[in-house]
């Protein structure tokens, strides 16, 4: 039984190596200016510290590598620039945009989605159809701003999820509809806005890590990794150290 559990640890150990950069490393890209999720000013965030786990799950190091605009991952990726993206959007179809292409992804690890947010003294709605003819505040560069207006709900088109929240703050509007991860870094330290815990967050888009698609064998086994920090909780504590709620990749279909 020890024989066996060295002669994997080996082959781990090799096969990371493989992988890995000169100094031993496993290079993810990350945005650099992208909370609650990563900042290079002080190299925090969600993905930073999932990378590290990741990392430390595979016996090897997380190197940092900083990118200024989402638009660049593909090219990083493919490049070889770096071995790993994370936050890669894992469905297909969707106003979101076109997968990444010539890469392979893993399972995905976290859901998120749009979170109504209202004052503490508004009630709460479980759906937008409650709200009938209420105006909701929303980001004008948002997916919601065109869904929303399909379905005829009156919106109030603002700059970005600050300026939603304000608004909401003031009295000017009575609820919004973010981003869940940035609305809930956003409200981190105020109590005149809240999320609505009563909202039932629809629909929900799957995030994964985007590899290489050659290679094949680090993909298996950031894959198996993630899996084990999902079995043992470890990305939804991360979340919940940061106040972001998590949604279970489960329990979000293909949009």
């Amino acid at each position: 039984m020890r024989m066996s559990r060295w002669l994997a640890g080996l082959c781990l150990l090799l096969s990371t190596a493989a992988w890995a950069d000169d100094d031993g490393a496993l290079r993810f890209c990350l945005l650099a200016a992208n909370q609650p999720f990563s900042l290079e000013s002080n190299e925090s965030g969600l993905e930073v510290e999932i990378a590290r786990q990741l990392a430390a799950t595979l016996e090897t190091k997380a190197e940092l590598v900083w990118l200024a605009s989402a638009s660049e991952f593909e090219q990083a990726l493919v490049e070889k620039h770096c071995d790993l993206v994370p936050g890669a959007l894992a469905e297909a179809g969707t106003l979101a945009g076109p997968p990444l292409a010539g890469v392979r992804l893993t399972r995905p690890y976290y859901a998120a989605g749009y979170h109504l947010i209202r004052r503490p003294d508004t009630p709460s709605v479980s759906e937008l159809e409650a709200l009938g003819q209420m105006r909701l505040g929303i980001e004008g560069d948002s997916i919601v701003n065109f869904t929303l207006r399909q379905r005829g709900q009156p919106v109030q088109v603002m700059f970005n999820t600050d300026a939603v929240v304000n608004t909401i703050a003031s009295g000017e509007l009575d609820y919004g509809l973010v981003w869940g991860p940035v609305a809930a870094w956003e409200l981190r330290h105020r109590s005149d806005v809240v999320l609505d815990s009563m909202y039932s967050v629809e629909p929900r888009w799957r995030f994964a890590i985007a590899v290489h698609n050659e290679q094949t064998a680090l993909w298996r086994k950031v894959d198996s990794a993630l899996q084990h920090l999902l079995e043992n909780g470890d990305i939804a504590q991360l979340f919940a150290d940061r106040g972001v709620p998590y949604l279970h990749p489960d329990s979000a279909g293909t949009q």
